[in-house]
């Protein structure tokens, strides 16, 4: 069966009646410890929502969190370090599965990664517990990826990226709906999402990775048509280089027929990258990971990229 989905990379934000949607239903819980997430498995007390619109600062425990009233909350400790599985190759899709992947010029950090895309239909076959489909673009301080044999990630990774997802769901279930949140994921330090919204397909979404300062970032999903979004900032050392950008598919726990139609691809188009000179037109590589149901990718244009299933 073929199916497409193409992926100018911008950002990935989903729209129409936004409603925030529980964290619980965010993530897909595996046992009473672990949860999936845009990096794979980590352990639940790893993984935490907050408020749309709060700053992410560095602070003696590792991470701290403002928020819109001015309080401050200590992200608690990842006491069992959320560093992904080595996971073998399967017959089932597993990390990720088709994706670009572009490095600056001479390392230079990018200044921002822009993009819109619209919402593909709803798969017609998805399961009724666990399995989950995220979209995104991305910047990254380091080229490493979770795609099988997955090696450990280098010390101080970190991405931030606008997510769309389809599946996952509460541990009892659910979530057969499209969703999109922002999301900010290091090891040592967590991952931190953004309220998720609920969005439909056919929705436009306009996607904004921003270098605002000498180490902050904002990270935004906007949704064209109604301009609510549901964004964060950072502020962290590590943020100072983000050299590389991607534009991904990624799927756990899923079947191959559980992807959109062939006749509702997802489009993410308009992709703008900056650095400090100015605009950036990115030559991008494509790659596939384990790839059990043949997914293929191709680069239509610097702004535009098209992954077929």
């Amino acid at each position: 069966m073929t199916r497409s989905l193409s992926c100018a990379v911008a950002l990935l934000v989903l729209c129409s009646v936004a409603q925030a949607v529980p964290v619980d239903d965010l993530l897909i819980r595996l046992g009473d410890d672990m949860v999936m997430t845009p990096l794979g498995p980590a352990p639940a007390s790893c993984v935490h929502t907050i408020e749309d619109g709060s700053h992410i600062m560095d602070s003696d425990s590792g991470a701290s969190v403002r928020m819109m009233d001015g309080s401050v909350w200590e992200v608690p400790a990842c006491r069992d370090r959320a560093q992904p599985q080595p996971r073998t190759l399967s017959a089932q899709p597993d990390g990720w599965q088709a994706w670009t992947s572009f490095n600056n010029a001479n390392n230079a950090t990018f200044t921002s990664f822009l993009g819109q895309f619209n919402v593909p239909q709803a798969p017609s076959k998805f399961g009724d517990f666990g399995g989950i489909l995220y979209m995104f673009t991305g910047v990254q301080n380091v080229n490493w990826v979770p795609a099988p044999p997955r090696p450990p990630a280098p010390p101080g990774f970190d991405i931030i990226q606008p997510v769309l997802q389809y599946g996952g769901g509460s541990s009892g279930g659910g979530g057969k709906y499209w969703a999109v949140a922002s999301w900010y994921v290091t090891l040592d330090n967590s991952f931190l999402i953004s309220q998720l919204k609920k969005v439909q397909p056919g929705d436009a979404i306009f996607g904004n990775m921003t270098k605002t300062g000498t180490d902050t970032w904002f990270v935004g999903s906007q949704i064209v048509s109604s301009k609510q979004t549901t964004n964060l900032s950072v502020t962290r050392p590590r943020l100072a280089s983000q050299p590389w950008a991607y534009c991904t598919l990624e799927v756990y726990d899923v079947d191959c027929d559980w992807f959109p139609p062939a006749s509702s691809p997802i489009t993410f188009s308009n992709m703008v990258l900056g650095d400090a000179s100015g605009s950036v037109t990115p030559k991008w590589d494509t790659h596939t990971g384990d790839n059990p149901c043949k997914t293929s990718i191709k680069v239509a244009s610097p702004s535009e990229v098209t992954i077929t299933f």
